[in-house]
């Protein structure tokens, strides 16, 4: 935890560095704090479920268009629970999503509303210990390393209201190109396993309030993020189940 915290301290500190508050310019960079239940199931087989919090960093160029860099990690916990193999509490529990966007800004005559639609290309990655781990049922757990590549197709909404709060909106679906699942069982003196999958979807949605002052802008974002994806090829008389992610939380951000 303590070294999630200066993660996200050393990244709001880059940010101020880097980036100068000029109302007028195209650029803009935020850096900050998240923080989402998190929960996995592959229904009838088994459950992930737990909490995670991290930091998460965007820089922007928005003028003729919008092109735009997001990172974030994020660290945590989650329990493991299985009708056949029992249960396993507090699972170190790892993510990392890297996301570039473009899209284009359409406003109204007195900027009341502005729009951008947007598409891009976004890797994710997750990390579940499993290694010498033993459930209570007495199965012996293994790592597993997840990767999605997937472009998101969204639209964001911007409008000003009273007292300098912005408010904006965002709807987004995500298509799914590939994925892949290794399972690390050599330790066990098995095969380490490679599934594939390439079919799925994904969908996420939140709504930032951004307060306005002449330094910072500070945004609160409550947001929801979900994930379906199909069954994988077979390995070795193996397969990775049809699966779902559930996460919902909040960011906090300070916008440079």
């Amino acid at each position: 935890m303590k070294q999630t915290l200066n993660i996200i301290l050393n990244l709001i500190i880059l940010s101020s560095t880097v980036w100068a508050v000029d109302i007028d310019s195209p650029f803009s960079c935020s850096a900050g704090f998240q923080a989402y239940s998190y929960e996995y199931k592959e229904p009838g087989v088994m459950k992930d479920k737990g909490g995670l919090m991290g930091a998460n960093v965007l820089i922007e160029y928005d003028q003729d268009f919008m092109l735009r860099g997001e990172g974030s990690f994020s660290i945590g916990t989650v329990d493991y629970t299985s009708q056949e193999t029992g249960s396993d509490d507090d699972l170190e529990h790892r993510m990392i999503e890297l996301r570039g966007l473009f899209g284009k800004s359409f406003e109204s005559d007195q900027y009341i509303l502005k729009a951008t639609p947007y598409f891009g290309i976004a890797h994710r990655y997750l990390y579940t210990e499993g290694e010498n781990r033993i459930t209570t049922t007495g199965h012996w757990g293994y790592d597993r390393d997840v990767y999605y590549l997937y472009s998101p197709l969204g639209i964001e909404f911007e409008w000003q209201t009273i007292d300098d709060l912005v408010v904006k909106p965002t709807i987004e679906y995500d298509f799914f190109w590939q994925g892949t699942v290794k399972s690390h069982l050599s330790y066990l003196g098995d095969t380490d396993l490679e599934h594939h999958q390439s079919s799925g979807y994904g969908f996420r949605a939140s709504v930032a309030l951004e307060s306005q002052t002449n330094i910072v802008n500070v945004t609160f974002k409550p947001f929801i993020r979900y994930w379906h994806i199909e069954e994988s090829d077979w390995v070795y008389y193996t397969v990775e189940p049809e699966n779902e992610t559930l996460e919902v939380g909040l960011e906090l951000n300070i916008c440079f």
